[in-house]
């Protein structure tokens, strides 16, 4: 009997079975809104394209846009806004839950003037508040940091994304992905991304 043999079918299956579950493990979440019960608050990571088709060009729409797409959605009776990130563990709740695979667009704009990050909620992010900025806060999707061009346009105030946390094989190479990481980015008011996390908070009392 030849054992390599024998075993050769078995370890094949092994072999099979371990990246099946290593792909399902790493597979992108999206159009699914899912409970976080620390702060009593759905989180959804939004595909235009599967969502919007054929409504946008490129299939792709910038933050404004979004921001407006995120106030029209309702789950459970709760309004939809871009997503507020607090703390590090909705952070981490958005990145282990979703893990996505392109940038997603979420509620924080930087306004150049004032040089104030604000959330969609007119709260400010201020010092000692949680954050999660790479380490060139203001990088722009080909490269180089990008804060004064961005600071140029017209509404004077850079929207705010996640990078990615896998690759899709197709948005940016694994030395791209290893620098960026799963972090906040502020880019130019002409960007636009196919993502967007948005949240539904719980109502509130007065409501």
């Amino acid at each position: 009997m030849n054992t390599r043999n024998s075993l050769r079918p078995w370890l094949l299956a092994m072999l099979f079975s371990g990246f099946a579950w290593s792909t399902a493990l790493a597979q992108t979440v999206y159009d699914t809104p899912l409970y976080f019960k620390p702060n009593d608050t759905y989180y959804e990571l939004v595909s235009i394209p599967n969502q919007y088709k054929g409504q946008f060009g490129r299939n792709e729409t910038g933050w404004p846009q979004v921001y407006k797409l995120a106030t029209k959605l309702i789950y459970k009776g709760r309004r939809g806004r871009l997503a507020i990130v607090r703390s590090k563990a909705v952070n981490d709740f958005l990145r282990d839950t979703f893990k996505p695979d392109q940038p997603a667009w979420i509620g924080l704009r930087y306004w150049c003037k004032f040089h104030k990050f604000m959330w969609v909620d007119l709260t400010i992010l201020r010092p000692g508040d949680y954050r999660n900025f790479g380490r060139i806060w203001n990088r722009g999707g080909t490269g180089g940091g990008n804060a004064r061009a961005g600071c140029l346009t017209v509404p004077g105030w850079q929207p705010v994304h996640y990078w990615p946390v896998i690759n899709s094989g197709g948005w940016a190479s694994g030395a791209k992905m290893e620098r960026f990481g799963f972090h906040w980015n502020a880019n130019g008011f002409g960007k636009h991304w196919r993502s967007f996390f948005v949240e539904y908070p719980p109502p509130k009392k007065s409501e």
